[in-house]
């Protein structure tokens, strides 16, 4: 016999929080909540999007619930997915909820929940980022990066900004069917725009990063 049951366990989550510099703390409480892709882990949210960041911001940059762990020679390296999707199905082996239940929970008891949000998610970060939004009842505004939104997942209206953000030349995913994803979502009321990088694919290099770091001050 076969089956599959809920069961209540225990997730750890290694994460980096960027506390707003001593001096400028007061001036004004923000909370930027960075989502690394498929197979990546903080480091690169770290690296790639966290230096762009006002200062004067709280960024809290976790890794994934479900670890990929990969043999390199002499030693393993570890990265993390937020979900599992089989693209030759097209189901889910484990769905956005568990992860935006998980990320919601690290939020909590590091008592940031109060902190007006903004998420920013790359890739499969990106797709899971206005899963999160919607757990959260503080966040503002989602700035999804070379991902395409399910939108016919998304609730009709969305109580946060959603942006989409996309290199021209990204062959993982399609920049077009991504914008035609995220006009679906303004059509239905809701509000963002569409930005497509020229010089751009899919990761996030100098185009895109110079790219992120207008959207973020606009």
């Amino acid at each position: 016999m076969s089956g599959r049951l809920s069961v209540t366990g225990e997730f750890f989550c290694d994460y980096e929080l960027i506390l707003p510099a001593s001096e400028i703390q007061n001036e004004k409480n923000e909370l930027f909540i960075l989502l690394h892709g498929y197979e990546q882990n903080k480091d690169y949210m770290l690296k790639k999007v966290a230096p762009w960041l006002p200062q004067h911001a709280h960024v809290l940059i976790p890794n994934a619930p479900f670890p990929l762990p990969k043999r390199e020679n002499d030693h393993f390296t570890l990265n993390f997915a937020w979900y599992f999707f089989d693209t030759l199905k097209q189901q889910y082996f484990y769905a956005h909820k568990q992860a935006a239940n998980y990320l919601k929970q690290v939020i909590q008891q590091l008592k940031l929940l109060h902190l007006p949000a903004t998420i920013i998610g790359f890739s499969q970060g990106g797709y899971l980022a206005p899963f999160l939004g919607l757990e959260i009842k503080s966040c503002q505004r989602i700035i999804s990066l070379n991902a395409e939104l399910r939108e016919f997942l998304l609730p009709e209206r969305l109580a946060f900004n959603l942006d989409c953000v996309c290199g021209k030349d990204d062959t993982i995913v399609n920049p077009y069917m991504a914008k035609s994803a995220h006009d679906k979502l303004i059509q239905r009321g809701n509000h963002g725009t569409f930005y497509l990088v020229d010089g751009a694919g899919h990761g996030l290099g100098a185009n895109m990063q110079a790219a992120l770091a207008k959207i973020i001050n606009s």
